[in-house]
């Protein structure tokens, strides 16, 4: 209207009666028709170029410009409401309780997690663990340790199957952030090299992957004791004969100690004292394990992390979970019985296995 209203004498085409200008909802209706269409039917003689108001064309390309920009608007926004991924998280089911057992020589603490919605597997699905202390030299503040996973192998990505339940698990050895301190034993052997801050595993230096142990007298590393024995005994055999003397104070591997066995920590004669020894050390630094479990959701390609907690009332102390797979009685489908997804069989005792699936 205003437009139109510029210059009076030139008919731009708006209204079928040249001595007036367009009345408001002759108005609206032309502005609804530009934001919709490129096209006009005017009811004057113009040829919907209008050559001689360059008003009115101002007006309708601002008005051509803001209509795209709040179509692409709109289309985001509701597209980035539809495409949120952040609910796919509620149909990870973790278990209930978390168990730290024994398994061989070896403390491990182990939670169970699955996928629900297991028609639509989960991608790239892998799981981290932390380590909360509360009570802690911080003060009123909290520590946040992360716990390497052994099971699935973080050095692989953790990397999960969640449309069957998985076993997770971490070894409690003397790099974890959860074992007491005075079981912690290896680390005050000269023998072991130090983890300078580094979040390694003794796992790793099982299997050969890095050198955990080191000979004090060459400084020759090697991964496990067993190796580190047979080459301090053989070069005892070769200083003997040799008649090799200490020299400037230089250690011979004839001084070396290692009759007294591996440094690791020391055996407790029955599981229960273990138990009790984890229970007062996590009740007394507020030790809470968080497992974070972080995917994409196939069908809208969001990521979404989904989360549980353990605190002491939330652990079990020796056993395994029950075995929760059962065949279907109509077909040979997997089904999962969730009424014994968080069962523990054998509680209190010792653990029977490490398993991925069960």
């Amino acid at each position: 209207m205003l437009s139109d209203r510029i210059q009076p004498d030139i008919d731009c085409g708006l209204t079928s009666n040249t001595e007036t200008t367009i009345p408001f909802g002759s108005a609206f209706a032309f502005s609804l028709e530009t934001a919709t269409t490129v096209g006009y039917g005017l009811p004057g003689s113009s040829n919907a170029f209008f050559e001689g108001c360059p008003e009115l064309q101002i007006c309708i390309f601002f008005q051509m410009l803001f209509s795209l920009f709040f179509n692409a608007f709109l289309f985001a926004f509701f597209f980035a409401r539809l495409s949120r991924a952040e609910t796919r998280g509620i149909q990870v089911l973790f278990s209930s309780k978390a168990i730290i057992k024994k398994v061989g020589k070896q403390w491990e603490i182990e939670i169970r997690c699955y996928d629900c919605d297991s028609k639509h597997p989960l991608v790239e699905s892998h799981v981290r663990f932390y380590a909360v202390k509360r009570n802690s030299t911080l003060g009123d503040g909290a520590s946040f340790e992360r716990m390497r996973t052994n099971r699935p192998d973080d050095d692989y990505g953790a990397v999960l199957f969640t449309s069957l339940p998985c076993n997770v698990s971490h070894d409690i050895d003397d790099f974890s952030p959860v074992l007491p301190p005075h079981l912690r034993k290896t680390k005050e052997s000269d023998f072991m090299l130090k983890d300078h801050g580094l979040e390694n595993r003794e796992a790793d230096s099982r299997v050969g992957n890095r050198d955990g142990l080191q000979c004090l007298a060459c400084g020759e590393t090697y991964g496990s004791w067993e190796n580190l024995v047979r080459h301090v005994k053989y070069s005892r055999i070769v200083e003997k004969n040799d008649g090799y003397e200490k020299q400037n104070g230089c250690l011979r591997h004839l001084d070396l100690d290692i009759d007294g066995g591996h440094p690791e920590r020391t055996e407790v004669v029955s599981e229960r004292p273990a138990y009790e020894e984890f229970e007062k050390y996590f009740r007394s630094e507020g030790i809470e394990i968080l497992a974070v479990l972080e995917a994409i959701d196939p069908l809208m390609s969001g990521t979404f992390q989904a989360l549980q907690s353990y605190t002491i009332e939330d652990i079990s102390f020796g056993g395994d979970f029950q075995n929760c797979i059962k065949r279907g009685k109509k077909s040979n489908a997997f089904e999962v019985d969730f009424g014994k997804f968080h069962g523990i069989t054998n509680e209190g005792g010792e653990g029977g296995g490490a398993t991925n699936m069960l």
